[in-house]
This record gives structure tokens, sequence and C-alpha cells, in this order.
């Protein structure tokens, strides 16, 4: 009877453990991030867009509070049928300071439009950053195996007498400047990936694992169209317009009642133009400068390329050679190391070329990215 009570229990388990569901047993999964999730994620959860929503309700607020006092303002202007100079002036201020509240929100919320897409540009740039800091810290760890294999040889070498012990020193030390390097590239990686969680909404010590990339092609003007559509669509421009139209207002307003307000108007106004024309010229040299660094990433990715096919075709030879015994694993090795690090190189002119395309697609859009 024991045993079949025994027996009975073990069965029991047995069912139990089986009908468990998998993921008791399974590790967690780390999540991979594509960039397309981390571009949607730096949109939502980006402190900086959380300010900037929140100083888009405050403009809100102000908006609201200036309609209040124009309405106010009318409303004695018009209890007093316009009679009193004094009462149409201060409506006729109220008024352009309405507009001015409806201007700021109305700028606030195309800001943060502007700077979502910014920020979607400089989600990319980091992505890819990382993307390259990742394959140069797997060229560096291949280079200090190969380097480590080159202590071993030197060391048998040493102990049959076939080399001097400087030959193995030189290598020791070798092999300690990569260590040192490799260790300074995983302080940049642990950096980034801060950095990169910081732009998402992330906890700063959650584990970064990203996908590689693909890209769709970038369209953009030539140098004209781009400067011309610059300048109609950077907010700059169109707010330093605003402000001279709205000086020009208020010149009216004090011309008969305050000409020391009208002579500091016009100084003002001066002085804004003056200052738009910096902006100008500053965009003028921005898109200048943006298509001549996209000739400079085309002709490096031409260049990258082509070395890779040349480096590739002399790896394809040595596994040849390695095969017929014509050479030593070693120098296979430093072969496969030296394709892999001209493989990143072109990888890395690839991300230029599609990040300068970007700049000039946004500098149609009025967003001058850094």
């Amino acid at each position: 009877m024991y045993k079949k009570v025994v027996a009975c229990l073990l069965c029991v388990m047995l069912a139990a453990a089986f009908m468990m569901p998998p993921m008791a047993y399974a590790e967690e999964t780390e999540e991979v991030l594509t960039l397309k999730m981390v571009k949607e994620r730096a949109v939502k959860y980006n402190p900086e867009v959380k300010k900037q929503e929140v100083s888009i309700e405050l403009s809100r607020i102000a908006e609201r509070d200036a309609r209040v006092s124009f309405d106010i303002a009318r409303a004695n202007y018009q209890e007093t049928l316009g009679r009193v100079a004094a009462f149409e002036q201060a409506m006729r201020a109220s008024k352009l300071a309405y507009e001015m509240a409806q201007y700021s929100y109305d700028d606030s919320k195309l800001g943060i439009e502007k700077f979502k897409k910014e920020l979607e540009y400089n989600a990319e740039r980091m992505y890819l950053n990382l993307l390259e800091l990742d394959n140069v810290v797997q060229s560096v760890e291949e280079t200090l195996k190969l380097q480590r294999d080159l202590i071993r040889t030197e060391t048998l070498k040493l102990e049959l007498g076939l080399t001097i012990k400087y030959q193995y020193e030189q290598q020791r030390q070798a092999a300690m400047d990569v260590e040192k390097q490799l260790q300074l590239l995983y302080n940049s990686q642990k950096a980034l990936k801060w950095q990169l969680n910081r732009m998402i909404g992330r906890d700063l010590n959650a584990p970064v694992k990203l996908a590689p990339v693909t890209f769709q092609p970038v369209e953009y003007g030539n140098q004209q169209e781009v400067l011309e559509k610059a300048r109609e669509e950077l907010l700059a421009i169109s707010q330093f317009n605003r402000t001279i139209e709205d000086k020009h207002d208020y010149a009216e307003i004090y011309k008969t009642t305050a000409s020391d307000k009208v002579e500091k108007l016009k100084f003002e106004i001066d002085q804004t133009k003056l200052l738009k024309a910096d902006v100008e010229y500053s965009i003028q040299l921005a898109v200048n400068n943006a298509f001549d660094n996209l000739e400079i990433c085309k002709k490096d990715l031409v260049d990258t390329r082509a070395k890779f096919n040349m480096v590739d075709s002399n790896y394809r030879n040595q596994e040849k050679l390695y095969e017929l015994g014509l050479i030593s694993a070693l120098e296979l090795k430093a072969g496969k190391t030296a394709l892999k690090s001209s493989k990143n190189a072109y990888e890395k002119a690839v991300h230029n070329y599609y990040l300068a395309a970007r700049k000039l697609q946004l500098a149609q859009e009025g967003i001058l990215a850094e």
C-alpha cells in the first residue's frame, strides 16, 4: 500500500513538472533592439521630449491668459465707445501680446516636431556608432588572441634557443598594449550604451544588443534646392520676420504718444535684421559643408570598398596556401584579422555616407543637425 502511494505521488509530481510552462525553465531572453525601435522609443521616451511637452502646455496656458487680457482690454475700449485713447492703446498692445502668445504656442508645437526628427537622426548616429564600436572591439579581441598565440610561439622558440629574450619581451609588450587598448574600448562601449539607454528612456544599466541594419534610399534635392528649402523651413527665420513685423506694429502704436519708444524700436528692428542675416549666412555655410562632406563620404565609400575587395581576395588566396601547407595557421589568422578590419572600415564608410545624406534631408525641413 505504501509503495502504491509513493508511486502515485511520483506520477503526480512528474505530471506537474511536464505541465509547467516552458518559460519556467528557459533563461530570460535578451531584447534585441532594431534601429526602428530605437528611433521610436527615443521620440516617445526621451527626457528632452518630455521637457518640451511641458513647455508646450505652459505656452498654451500663456496663450489662454493673453486671450483673457485682450478680451478685458477690448471690453474696456468698447464700453467707452473708443473715446479714451489710453484704452485704445491698451487694447492694441494686448492684442499684439495675444498674437505673440499664439505664435509662441504654435512655434513650440512646430519646434517639438522638428526636435523629434533631429532626435531620430541622433538616435541613428548613436546606434551606428555603437555598431561600429562593437565591430572594433571584436577586431581588437581577435588581435589580442593572435598576439597571445605569437607569445606562445616566442616562448617555445626561446626555450629551444631559437630566439632571444628581447624579441619575446617585444611580443609581451605588444600584447599588453593591445590589452590596454581593449580596456579603453570596453569603457567607451559602456559609456555609449549608457547614453543610448538614456536617450530611449531605459535604465542606464539595461543590456544593449543591437540588430544589423539595412538602409532605404535617402531623397534630397540639389544644392540650390536644399538651400532654398532650408531658408523657407527654418523656424528661426520665420521668428525673425515675425519679430520685425511686431516691432513695426508697436512703433505704429507709440508714434503719437512715445517717440522715445519708437526710436528704440527702430534700432531693435535693425538689430533683428542683422541677426537674421547672420542666420541666413550660417544656413548657407551649413548646406555647403553638408554637400562637401557628402562628396568626401562618397569617395571614402568607393575607396574602402575597393580595399575590402582586395583584402578579401588576398585572404582567399591565403586559405588556399594554408590548405597546401605553404603558410602557417598564424599567418592565416593574421589575414583573417586584416579582413575583419577592412570590412569594419567599409561598413563605417557606408554608415557615414548614409548619415551625410540624412543631414541634407533634414536641412530641407529646416533642421540643421550637428
